[in-house]
């Protein structure tokens, strides 16, 4: 077993006798908290994917995940203004690194937990 399952193990059996307290004073049982870590941890690692090793994993909406504004001048040459178009994300990634770490709170919305 991996350190991340024997961690959450651990949470599940620390907070096993807790569960209808934490539930009737959140509204929230200890497994959404742990369905919530899965599912932000997922959306971590595959935007961190990619923008690293697999472009395929880019959410179409990239760039509303930052604030920072780039372009190349329009005097450069052509090849340079393709090679932006081609790694216009890693350039972005580059330059803000928290573009990978943000998230809109529909994203993390899945079979076994809702919002």
């Amino acid at each position: 077993m991996n350190y991340k399952k024997q961690v959450i193990n651990w949470i599940r059996d620390l907070f096993a006798s807790l569960h209808k307290t934490i539930e009737n004073t959140t509204g929230v049982k200890t497994e959404d908290f742990i369905q919530f870590y899965e599912c932000l941890n997922q959306l971590k690692h595959n935007n961190f994917r990619g923008y690293s090793i697999d472009k395929k994993l880019l959410r179409l909406n990239w760039k509303d995940y930052t604030k920072i504004q780039m372009r190349v001048v329009d005097n450069a040459f052509d090849f340079i203004k393709e090679m932006d178009k081609q790694r216009e994300y890693l350039y972005y990634f580059t330059a803000d690194h928290g573009i990978k770490d943000r998230f809109y709170s529909s994203e993390l919305v899945s079979e076994n937990l809702s919002i």
